[in-house]
């Protein structure tokens, strides 16, 4: 909600009646609050109360007030925000029908027609505090970083930015999935032994279920195995891009060009892993996956109208 992700607490905060009336009013264009009222199914006073407190932040503007009577108008006056003039009716600021033709004596008023602020102009402040906001938390997780590093006995901060040895099984699959779940622009992978987890589709689908793009290259050995063939079908039906190549470097994966993830040492075990920040040694593995990528035969995409795994591992056997 719009709420929930501009204004987040203070004073600031909007209501949820505000930001309701806020979205149509950006929609609808200007409107008087009988129509915002309606649009919404919304009682005529809470739509005004609302719009008072928009245009109290400058969401939300109204007409000058025409109304020269002793009452009070959603625009000025001593009882300001009332809705009630001297004529007997509604005034036009505070979107009513004013005062009928020979009540009291005064004039009618056309109801105002209430407009909202352009929002890259209203919430430009926020976005500025958000900026801000944002550039310390990079500072201090800059600071973190570096006490994180010297804490593991890492002397010189600029080496342990670039490269880092995480071990244990359980510490390498926490950060796998935490970098996954961080995933905004792309994953690459590099399939072969050591397997981090024994069931290796459930991280993935979240990743491809928010569009973010999968590029995997699997060991063809790997998928002559029915079981892990099985899993690759499973993510190519959600979206994965998969190829197959003879003879992978190593296992290898990529995130948002920004983090790699690799086997500390050969095996069939997975005990250490290196994390690779933005530097040379990240930019050279992107390209060496750019290469096997380049290289890879496209997995056959599964066929809806047969579960029958024996065929693909067929034409799998013939690639190869």
């Amino acid at each position: 909600m719009l709420a929930e992700q501009v204004w987040s607490g203070g004073q600031d905060e909007l209501s949820g009646a505000e930001e309701a009336v806020y979205v149509e009013l950006c929609g609808l264009g200007p409107a008087t609050v009988a129509q915002l009222a309606a649009a919404l199914a919304m009682p005529p006073t809470v739509v005004l109360q609302s719009l008072v407190g928009l245009r109290a932040r400058a969401l939300a503007r109204i007409p000058v007030n025409p109304c020269d009577g002793d009452g009070t108008c959603g625009e000025s006056g001593p009882g300001e925000g009332s809705g009630s003039c001297g004529a007997g009716g509604v005034c036009g600021p505070c979107g009513g029908a004013g005062a009928a033709d020979g009540a009291g004596g005064g004039p009618a008023f056309a109801p105002a027609r209430w407009s909202a602020t352009a929002p890259d102009v209203a919430l430009q402040h926020v976005l500025r505090d958000r900026e801000a906001g944002l550039r310390d938390l990079r500072a201090g997780i800059t600071r973190l970083l570096d006490g994180y590093h010297r804490s593991r006995g890492v002397r010189d901060p600029s080496l342990g930015d670039m490269v880092e040895v995480v071990t244990g099984r359980d510490a390498i699959e926490h950060l796998w999935l935490a970098l996954l779940d961080g995933a905004r622009e792309q994953v690459a992978i590099l399939d072969k032994p050591p397997f981090v987890q024994l069931d290796s589709v459930g991280p993935e689908l979240p990743v491809l279920a928010r569009g973010v793009p999968v590029r995997s290259v699997y060991e063809r050995a790997t998928l002559l195995q029915p079981e892990k063939l099985e899993q690759v079908r499973a993510l190519v039906a959600a979206g994965e891009q998969a190829g197959t190549a003879v003879g992978l470097p190593f296992k290898l994966a990529l995130v948002d060009f920004r983090w790699a993830l690799l086997p500390l040492a050969p095996g069939t075990e997975l005990s250490g892993a290196l994390v690779v920040r933005p530097s040379p040694l990240l930019d050279a593995l992107l390209q060496t996956f750019e290469a096997q990528w380049a290289r890879a035969m496209p997995v056959p995409a599964p066929d809806p109208q047969s579960d029958d795994s024996q065929l693909e591992l067929l034409t799998l056997r013939r690639r190869g």
